[in-house]
């Protein structure tokens, strides 16, 4: 039987048929028990990891080559690797309770966000919409009591450049705050994605340098890549959230009114921004405490619009050799960091699948060298400009 997709809720769908039959009386629950159960709601999977993907593509086609077998193999060893990252993050994160010096921080990007979408826009319009830069860390910390505190600092900014420049000013930015100094921490623990803008011998030079300088001692993980999915994601929807409603305001069915609304108050200004989210969030926290919803860690969010800083001439690094190859890295000394991976041994194919035998960590020491490298990259600034500021001069030109 053929599926049928739906796009609106099943809410919208039940004022819709009770609109359209008035003569037909029956309620939500009526409804919903009689959908057909060929039409589905549609759903989006996004960044699903290709390795995964692939290998269960290799485990439905049955007959395999030795290439493919060979391919089998690999792939069931990322994901059983990507799982025991995993396992070491939740870990960590079970072991904070019993330390209150000590505190796990994600560091994540969000996808750019392009102000002022409507559903129509001529091409001038579109291409000076302001877009933002979204960057959060999450610190999760212990309480007195043993619970874990969760405390989102989110950096808004028109800096497009997603490079490890911009994630270094970022945590300087949060190092400095008075909420962070508070929190009096001696550790810091980062985990992180596989990005270029995390793995990169800049960002190494910068938590290194963390430690040499006597403020905190350091450590710093990657998630396996395509498996970097944590908690920072789910700030990011919340993100997405105020300020979808913060605009549902302008998607009305008047299209003028939509022209006029962005053409009168259009959002120039990264300050603007930054200003709705503080207030979502204050918002979204009053209703929670009126509606008495529990979470499952209590947090705190400070919005923070970063700081333009001017790229230096030079920009120190901390070499370490084939660190492309390791996901767990700890400073011991100075010159000196501890290495480790999770290692899976798979037994025989046994019904079409590779048993796990064994898994283990291997741990290295690897001896890093500081540089510095000329500084080529140029910082991608969104630049806003107002619709109506440009019409009037065009009409002064004209005169």
């Amino acid at each position: 039987m053929q599926a049928l997709f739906y796009k609106d809720t099943i809410t919208a769908l039940y004022k819709k048929f009770c609109g359209e039959n008035p003569g037909i009386k029956i309620s939500y629950s009526s409804f919903c028990k009689l959908r057909p159960p060929q039409c589905v709601k549609t759903q989006l999977w996004t960044d699903v990891c290709p390795h995964c993907k692939y290998l269960q593509a290799l485990k439905r086609k049955g007959h395999l080559s030795g290439a493919e077998l060979r391919r089998e193999k690999d792939l069931t060893l990322h994901k059983e690797e990507a799982g025991l990252q995993r396992d070491l993050f939740k870990q960590n994160l079970k072991a904070l309770s019993k330390n209150q010096k000590e505190a796990i921080i994600l560091i994540d990007f969000k996808e750019n966000h392009r102000c002022w979408r409507s559903r129509e826009q001529d091409a001038d319009s579109f291409r000076n919409n302001l877009i933002a830069t979204v960057f959060n860390a999450a610190v999760f910390v212990a309480a007195a009591d043993g619970s874990i505190q969760l405390h989102n600092w989110t950096f808004v900014s028109d800096n497009l450049s997603h490079d490890s420049f911009f994630v270094k000013e970022a945590l300087k930015q949060m190092l400095q705050t008075n909420d962070f100094k508070q929190l009096g921490l001696k550790q810091l623990t980062f985990w992180m994605d596989g990005g270029p803008h995390f793995r990169s011998h800049e960002l190494n030079g910068f938590l290194i340098s963390l430690q040499r300088e006597k403020k905190f001692k350091v450590k710093w993980n990657h998630f396996v890549e395509y498996h970097g999915k944590n908690q920072c994601d789910v700030h990011f929807s919340v993100v997405s959230h105020i300020l979808k409603v913060s605009f549902s305001f302008f998607l009305t069915d008047h299209l003028e009114k939509i022209k006029e609304a962005q053409r009168d108050e259009p959002i120039q200004s990264i300050s603007q921004l930054s200003s709705i989210l503080r207030e979502g969030f204050h918002d979204m926290e009053r209703n929670r405490i009126t509606l008495n919803k529990k979470r499952k860690y209590e947090s705190t969010t400070h919005i923070l619009p970063w700081e333009s800083v001017e790229r230096p001439t030079k920009i120190p690094r901390a070499k370490i050799h084939y660190f492309q190859e390791w996901y767990s890295f700890k400073v011991l000394t100075y010159t000196t960091v501890e290495v480790s991976k999770p290692v899976v041994k798979l037994g025989p194919k046994k019904n079409g699948i590779y048993p796990v035998q064994d898994w283990w960590t291997e741990y290295d020491d690897i001896k890093f060298r500081s540089s510095q490298k000329k500084e080529k990259r140029k910082t991608k600034i969104s630049v806003f400009k107002n619709p109506r500021e440009q019409e009037i001069q065009k009409r002064r030109n004209q005169v």
